[in-house]
């Protein structure tokens, strides 16, 4: 009985040990799980300014709260399984940049993105006519750039396009003194991308070399989508500053090349790539009117050979 007692006492001693032992086991050793890296896509976020938040694409006219956005783009690209994309892009931004950044930063931030789409947020750090010199601009970039840093997960950042076209518009929304001098934009967008190349989880997108094609009447490419030259204007509003929904969806996508090219982990079936399918899952009747076209294979494109000539 002695004997029995203590073999008893001997396995409630050491039944906890073995229980407490068993993930250091499973783990090799470290005694903490290594969880697999969730998805890109997994939780996405938005923030920006009127182009992120749907400027005149509200099919009701909506002009203070529109019901499409940069983030129901995204919503219809992904086909993977994700949670749902967050908005926190402001059609306001331009009124107070400094103060709308920053809590747009804190609110996305809540939810742990994975990946941050930040496409405009800069825009009204660099423009703005309350700004009254290069330097001006400058420092105020400074501080978008510093509202920043508490992203530390992917970042999709967007660049400055000149927006010289929407002041020549007729119907322009952007005054003259709100456009930065050709130098200062160069100044500006050379600053960008040194601090994207500082940060690793910071993808550049090129967003002006994106509009400038388009303000040019030039062909444009994104991934399989090609635009004939003079169309892809029609990718911009009549106030050619805001986009279309066909716009968004192509400002959308080519975001997504400079992803897939700096970023391995993108699983490249998580979302479609084709400016056709996106926007009719958005609208039927746009979708039939869109005027992107597939770029044609090297096969489709390579010269027929010389027929042959039977002999008689």
């Amino acid at each position: 009985m002695q004997r029995l007692r203590r073999s008893l006492l001997a396995l409630c001693v050491l039944t906890p040990c073995l229980f407490a032992a068993a993930p250091a086991l499973a783990t090799g050793g470290d005694g903490e799980a290594k969880a697999k890296p969730a998805p890109l896509t997994q939780r996405i976020a938005v923030i920006g300014a009127s182009l992120s938040a749907g400027m005149g694409l509200d099919p009701n006219g909506n002009m203070m709260e529109s019901s499409r956005t940069l983030s129901t783009v995204i919503e219809a690209s992904l086909v993977a399984k994700h949670e749902p994309v967050a908005h926190h892009a402001d059609l306001m931004f331009f009124a107070a940049p400094e103060m709308v950044g920053p809590a747009s930063v804190a609110a996305c931030l809540k939810a742990e993105p994975t990946l941050v789409v930040a496409i405009d947020y800069l825009f009204w750090f660099g423009y703005g006519a309350r700004l009254k010199d290069e330097a001006a601009r400058l420092e105020l970039l400074e501080k978008g750039l510093k509202s920043l840093e508490p992203v530390t997960c992917t970042l999709l950042l967007g660049n400055m396009p000149n927006m010289k076209l929407a002041v020549e518009s007729p119907e322009s929304m952007l005054p003259a003194q709100a456009l930065p001098a050709p130098e200062c934009l160069a100044k500006m967008n050379e600053r960008i991308a040194a601090w994207a190349k500082e940060r690793k989880h910071v993808v550049l997108v090129d967003s002006a070399a994106l509009v400038d094609k388009v303000q040019k009447g030039e062909e444009v490419l994104v991934g399989n989508n090609r635009w004939a030259p003079g169309s892809a204007v029609e990718l911009l509003q009549a106030d050619r500053l805001h986009t279309t929904l066909e716009g968004t969806v192509a400002t959308w996508l080519n975001a997504v090349e400079a992803l897939a090219a700096a970023r391995k982990d993108l699983d490249p079936q998580a979302l479609t790539r084709d400016v056709k399918a996106v926007v009719t899952k958005i609208d039927a009747a746009l979708g039939a009117k869109v005027l992107a076209q597939p770029v044609k294979s090297a096969a489709d494109t390579k010269p027929a050979g010389k027929p042959k000539v039977k002999s008689g």
